[in-house]
């Protein structure tokens, strides 16, 4: 229990759960944004063609964060139990 409670003071915990919750957030923000970027150009430049290019390059960049943040939220957790 007092490890536990270390882990908890020391920041860890809510470092770890704040990148969890963002995951879900980034994988449609993300798309959106482009999406609507890509509307917005396609509309500017006449070009109906770059919604699509925006939700692509939306789901690319999702998903290369995620994996950003799963390589940290892994080693968070290998930090922690190391100090185990």
């Amino acid at each position: 229990m007092k490890e536990e409670s270390k882990w908890r003071k020391s920041g860890r915990s809510f470092r770890a759960e704040g990148i969890a919750f963002a995951i879900p957030t980034i994988m449609v923000a993300f798309p959106v944004g482009g999406a609507f970027l890509g509307n917005w150009a396609g509309n500017r430049f006449g070009h109906p063609w770059m919604l699509y290019a925006g939700l692509v390059l939306g789901l690319v960049a999702g998903v290369r964060e995620t994996v950003r943040l799963v390589k940290e939220l892994k080693a968070i957790q290998s930090e922690s139990d190391k100090k185990k």
